[in-house]
């Protein structure tokens, strides 16, 4: 069912990335009454029930393993609904993010290195994408296979300069390594970049190749195509200078839905 593509159909939305994508330092109580309440048309992951569940942002909701933290939210609660809105297509959301994770090879931390001997975290959002689509086939759903969306890249600039360095091609890797689930790399592909005040000592190499992959700019050899980056700059960070705050996800899901 995944092929069948037209105006009408789902769309599905993947989101992946760090912390600022799990939704760290959020409070859902801020969100306007635009959106709370329970959304017919769009749908979220319950690993408590292996299916897709309507969206309900009055309840902490859980997707398996790292939508939200405690009452928090992240950019997917607004992108989702002012893009149901402007488009009437129902929306399925596949959601995938830890925090203080990294594109490396062999940090101390889970990592989404496809290179890595485990590459955890690259392996597990390829094993959740794909039990979403077979529960969306399964139940006769004709969807499209939409949008890849990432809010990541701070922990890159932690380590060293290497890692930094590296930073570009690996997300190349990730990303050759997750085609073949998402159909194609001509899919819509969001870069949330994150903000210019972040505080790693090697984040404007990691900004730099993140505005390379956005504009078409060659990295490792390789180009991406049908890239929107978001920016964040004007936005608040928090004073620990790594996260936006619950305004700010907010402002980010309204030019991600632009962007969609």
């Amino acid at each position: 069912m995944g092929s069948n593509i037209g105006e009408k159909s789902a769309a599905v939305l993947y989101f992946w990335g760090q912390s600022n994508m799990v939704s760290i330092h959020t409070d859902k109580n801020i969100l306007p009454n635009k959106y709370k309440g329970i959304f017919d048309k769009i749908f979220v992951w319950s690993d408590d029930s292996s299916s897709f569940i309507k969206l309900n942002t009055n309840e902490n909701y859980n997707m398996y393993p790292y939508i939200a933290t405690g009452n928090g939210f992240a950019c997917e609660i607004s992108a989702a609904i002012d893009f149901q809105e402007s488009t009437g297509r129902d929306v399925y959301i596949v959601k995938y993010a830890k925090g203080g994770t990294s594109m490396a090879v062999n940090t101390a931390l889970l990592d989404w290195n496809v290179n890595s001997p485990s590459y955890d975290l690259a392996n597990l959002f390829r094993s959740q994408i794909k039990k979403c689509h077979d529960w969306l086939d399964f139940n006769n759903v004709v969807y499209e296979k939409y949008a890849l969306i990432d809010f990541q890249g701070y922990s890159d600039g932690i380590y060293s300069i290497q890692v930094a360095n590296e930073f570009g091609k690996n997300r190349m890797d990730f990303y050759q390594m997750i085609k073949p689930f998402i159909g194609n790399l001509s899919i819509k592909q969001i870069i949330i970049r994150p903000h210019k005040d972040i505080s790693p000592t090697h984040k404007l190499i990691v900004l730099q190749q993140l505005t390379t992959m956005a504009n078409g700019g060659v990295i490792d050899g390789r180009t991406l195509s049908n890239v929107t980056m978001v920016n964040t700059d004007d936005l608040t960070l928090l004073n620990d200078f790594a996260h936006v705050d619950g305004l700010a996800q907010i402002e980010i899901g309204k030019r991600v839905a632009v962007a969609l």
